[in-house]
This record gives structure tokens, sequence and C-alpha cells, in this order.
């Protein structure tokens, strides 16, 4: 009676809370090794890795999966060592199943943690892209931007499978579908960004229509970098670039696909550029956009021993080259030995040098629209300018191409005029420079028409109105803001303003507020909607808190879609395209948001409440 030991449902929860402790400690490594795989992009399986093939030929090669845990068992990892010889044969948890369950639970807890912060933001906007897989599977690329803690972020969400096909409307469901699975709220969904597809962007029966015929404040925003892109491909449909394009392409594949031509052109190079770190001719890629920019600027630098190599193989023995490769260089050297070839070059090349920094800017991470919008506007101006002063800006293109043609013989010449002329017109002219001048008037006449197309003066409905709320706009000119109209603005987001009724007391407040003074120096700076929301007393202005909010949250691209698309195309290859949907969504979350911590402890834990498990756990 003295020596009383506990109740016995005492000493069984303690005896199974001890066991169940010890089995998450051995699933621990299992989890371990999920994480490492899916975060470096690894494959899990082998050509067998099944329980009977590993047993009857240990020596193989299983995959990288069951490679590091054996390696963690020589490392002394003792835990799983005890577990593999003590564990049942359907107990051991390194079957391709549970591999899917913890590879879909990592998934799950990051996208879990991006969605808290989004819903903490409140309003969001959705961008989309579609693509085709390796297993010829539509994807869906899905991807959120919202604001956090005054700082516009994009976020890849997941990839869904078009199972309903690609139509607007079947779109547009699987949107929303997953919008609602991942439990956001539709009614603050303030944005949609995708391309100009007519699937996407049909004005009736378009993705971005059907959703906005239910959620009206979800604005559309047709991609910037996509319609840059296309401004630049229309640009370069004039016959005289088109052929260029077409000749250098050519030129680039030439060397690119032999590396013995290839290791000709480099010896060219280091004969005539000793310090040139070019060493090879970029493709004049249609999807790539910065590599096409870049890819004019390599032909230019490499003109010299590009046209050197050309002759040198077109008139070496036959012992050398073969005959094909001897007639292809021929052929692409009187293409790029010629006058008109490289005016379209240097013509081509000075034009679109002005759009490089803005489509770099487009296809980064974060751009705001206001900012995209400015940016846009100050291209087009310097273009216009540029037309006004053409005969500077030939000058200066034309002196550039015969400093090139010089450095390689070519003479300056003018095509010829015949009595019947189809395929160009007869332009009468004083001298070769005059002739020529008509590329780049019709090169800048081009890409200024496209730019104004499609880059109207206010790309968004209410962007004007969003970008007179900043602090270093009502500081510029304090007459010019008063006369403005908000009551569209107002009236379209009246039920999200707190206080919609005051806001024109506390317009008032805020633009007293900036023009005092001593604040006017801080406002100049001031100039985007992240930099004012951090610097902005929400209780004290919370209607143009708010406003702000919806100015940083409207999307500009659907580039973070484009980037999770390439990242597709990495995971799902041609030798693992039978993977599930989930598998898939899982390892594009651990690849994709790296920098978002995933403790192997938090897997475990999720893993041992979703369903029940053969071990204790």
């Amino acid at each position: 009676m003295e020596n009383i030991d506990a109740r016995i449902d005492f000493q069984l929860n303690t005896a199974n809370s001890k066991t169940a402790a010890e089995n998450r400690l051995k699933l621990r490594s299992i989890a371990e090794t999920v994480i490492f795989c899916g975060r470096q992009g690894l494959a899990f399986h082998g050509h067998r890795d099944d329980r009977p093939s590993v047993e009857e030929n240990p020596n193989n090669n299983h995959g990288n999966f069951l490679g590091l845990l054996k390696f963690r068992v020589q490392a002394g990892d003792k835990v799983h060592s005890n577990h593999l010889e003590s564990a049942a044969g359907n107990a051991i948890y390194t079957s391709k199943t549970i591999q899917n369950d913890l590879v879909s639970i990592c998934g799950d807890l990051i996208r879990n943690k991006i969605l808290e912060k989004i819903r903490h933001a409140c309003y969001f906007s959705v961008l989309a892209d579609e693509a085709t897989d390796v297993a010829n599977d539509e994807q869906l690329s899905i991807s959120i931007r919202y604001v956090d803690e005054g700082s516009p972020t994009e976020v890849f969400m997941g990839f869904h499978k078009c199972v309903s096909g690609v139509t607007g409307q079947a779109i547009a469901n699987d949107i929303l579908s997953q919008l609602e699975k991942w439990q956001l709220q539709l009614p603050f969904l303030r944005g949609q960004a995708y391309d100009g597809a007519g699937a996407m962007a049909g004005k009736s029966k378009g993705a971005a229509a059907c959703i906005t015929a239910k959620h009206p404040k979800a604005l559309y925003t047709h991609c910037a970098s996509h319609r840059l892109n296309l401004c630049v491909v229309k640009s370069c449909t004039i016959r005289e670039i088109s052929n260029m394009m077409q000749s250098a392409d050519k030129v680039s594949r030439f060397f690119s696909n032999s590396p013995k031509r290839q290791l000709a052109l480099e010896k060219w190079i280091d004969n005539l550029f000793a310090n040139e770190k070019r060493r090879k001719i970029k493709e004049m890629c249609r999807t790539h956009w910065i590599e096409r920019h870049e890819a004019f600027e390599s032909f230019m630098d490499l003109f010299m021993p590009i046209v050197c190599c050309l002759e040198e193989i077109a008139n070496s023995s036959p012992v050398e080259w073969n005959a094909e490769t001897r007639s292809d260089a021929q052929s692409l050297f009187f293409t790029v030995f010629r006058f008109l070839f490289v005016i379209a070059l240097v013509a081509t090349q000075n034009v679109l040098s002005y759009i490089k920094g803005l489509s770099l800017k487009l296809q980064g991470c974060y751009v705001n629209a206001i900012w995209a919008h400015r940016d846009i506007q100050n291209v087009k101006s310097t273009l216009v300018k540029q037309r006004c002063d053409v005969e500077r800006f030939h000058l200066q293109i034309y002196n550039e191409v015969t400093v090139l043609c010089q450095s390689v013989g070519i003479e300056e010449s003018v095509p010829r005029v015949t009595n019947r002329q189809q395929n160009r017109q007869n332009l009468p002219s004083d001298s070769p420079s005059e002739y020529y001048k008509r590329t780049t008037i019709r090169m800048l006449d081009h890409l200024i028409s496209e730019l104004n197309v499609r880059f109207t003066e206010c790309s968004s409905q209410f962007l004007l109105q969003f970008a007179q709320l900043l602090p270093s706009e009502l500081i510029k000119n304090l007459t010019k803001t008063k006369n403005i109209d908000f009551d569209d603005l107002i009236k379209f987001y009246e039920d999200d303003l707190p206080l919609s009724r005051g806001f024109s007391t506390e317009l008032e407040l805020w633009r007293n507020y900036w023009s005092s003074e001593t604040c006017k120096a801080d406002a100049e700076a001031l100039n985007t909607p992240e930099k004012a929301l951090k610097q902005h007393d929400k209780d004290l202005y919370p209607n143009i808190y708010t406003l702000l909010t919806f100015a940083a949250t409207v999307p500009v691209t659907s580039c973070e879609c484009e980037r999770s698309i390439s990242m597709l195309r990495l995971i799902k290859t041609s030798l693992r395209s039978t993977m599930t949907q989930e598998r898939l969504n899982g390892l594009a979350m651990m690849q994709y948001h790296h920098q978002i911590p995933l403790e192997a402890d938090e897997v475990v834990e999720e893993f041992a409440t979703r369903q029940p498990r053969k071990l204790l756990l």
C-alpha cells in the first residue's frame, strides 16, 4: 500500500507517447530527405526502386531518394538504420505512395504560409498563364499579387491541370475554383493579368471577361511585357529588317550547330580582338525577349570575325571542310557582306536599344503600374524626339555603319533601279545616306505607332487618379490636382472605403500636409504606392491608404507565371512525365519557394494527423 503505481491508462498513454516520439524521429530522416530532394530539384526514383528490387540488387542505383537514405545510414544515422532493420515490410515508409504524401504535405505547408499573408493583406490580384508540359497536358500557372507590409509581392501558388479545356469560360472556372480551394475571399479580388490570347483576353468570352462579370472590381490588365514584345515583333516585319534577322539567325545557327565551326570563329575572334569576352553569337529568340536585344549587340561586336571566318570557310579546300559546309558559308557570306544588311542591323540595334531597359524592367519582379506607365511614356516621347530629329539620328547610325563596313571592306552602295520593281520601291535619292534613311524612318514610325496603339495614354481605368494621390504628384501642381475629379474612383470603390463620405475632407488634409514646407522634401521621394504606404498614417487617412493599396495591388505583367513555367520544364521532364498533379505542385512549391523555411518536424506532424498510419505517430 505504500508503493502505489500509477493508473494503468496513464501507464499505457505514457508508453504510447514514447513509442510515437520514437516513430516520429524515424520518419524525420525520411522527411528531411524528401525536403532536400525537392529543394534541389532532384529526381527521386531510379529505374527500379521497389523493395524486392532493392533487396535482390542492393548495389544497383535505385535513385536519389533511396541513395540519400543509404548515405545517411553510412554517415551514422542510427535511428534510421534501426528503423530499416526492425520495421515491418509494410511500414518502412520509403514507398512512392509515402513520398507523394510527404511531397504534397511540403507543398501545402509552404502554400499555407503564403496564404496567411494574403489573407492578412485582404485584397489581392490573380496572374495566370497556360502552357503545355512534356506529357502534353495543359497546365495553368497561377500566381497571386498582394501588398505585404507596404510592398507589392507576387508569389507563385501552383499549377492547375486544364482537364475541362482551354476555353475562356473553362479557364475562368479553373481560376475561381482554385482561389476558393485556397479559401481566398473572391469579393476581395481586385485585379487580373494575363497575356493577350483570345481565350484569356476576349472581350465577351475570354477568361478575364468571365471573371469580371462575376467580380466587377477585378480589373483586367494585358501583360505589359507581352505588349512590348508584340510592338517589337510588329516593328521588325519591315522587309529589310525581317530579311536581316532571318540571315543573322541562320549565321548564328551555322556556328552553334557545329563545334568545329564555332572553334574556327573563336580563332578569328582571338586574332582580331584579343580582349573580346564574347565567344558566341546569340540566336534571335522570339520568346526570350532580352536575348533578342543581346543578339543584335553580339552580332555587331563580332561582325568582323564572322565575315572573315565565313570567307575563309567558303574559300577553303575540300580537305578542310566538306562541300555542304563550304556552300552554306559562301551563301551566308554573300548575304552579310552587303551594305544593305549592315544598315538594317545597325539601325535595328540603335532603335531597339531605347526599349531594352524597359523590356528588362517589365520582366522584373514587383514592378508597379504607375512607374511602368511613366517609363513607357518616357520611351514613347524619346522615340518621338528622335523621329523629329531624324536627320541627326540617322547620321549617327550611318557613321557607325560606315566604320563597320570599312573594317571588312564593304563598299557603300544602293540597290539597282529597274523599270518594274515589285519587292521594293524605287525611291529617288541624292546619296546612299539619303536612300537608306527611309529604313530608319520606317523603323521609328512602326515602333512609335505600335507603342501608341498597345499602350494608350492611361493603361488602367483609374491609373491617373491613383497617381495623383502620391505625395510627389501632389506638390508638383496643386492647382491641377485640385481640379482632378475623383468621383468615379470613389463610386467604384465605395464599398471598400472605410469612410467614403469623408474622402474630400481627407484629401484636403492629405494635400495640405504634404504641401507644407516641412514635408515637401520628403514628398518628392514618395513617388510610388509602396513608398507612400510605408510613410502613411493609416488611422488618419484610411480612405487614401485603401486606394494606395489598390494601386499597389493592380498587376502590370504576368511574368511571374512565365518564370514558373520555365521551372515546370525542369521538374516535369521526359523521364518524369507521369507524376501526379499533387506531386508536381509539391515539388514546384518546394523548388520555387526555397527561401520559405520548411522544418521536417512540422512535415511529420502534418503527416501524422492526415490519416491513420501503420506506425503509431
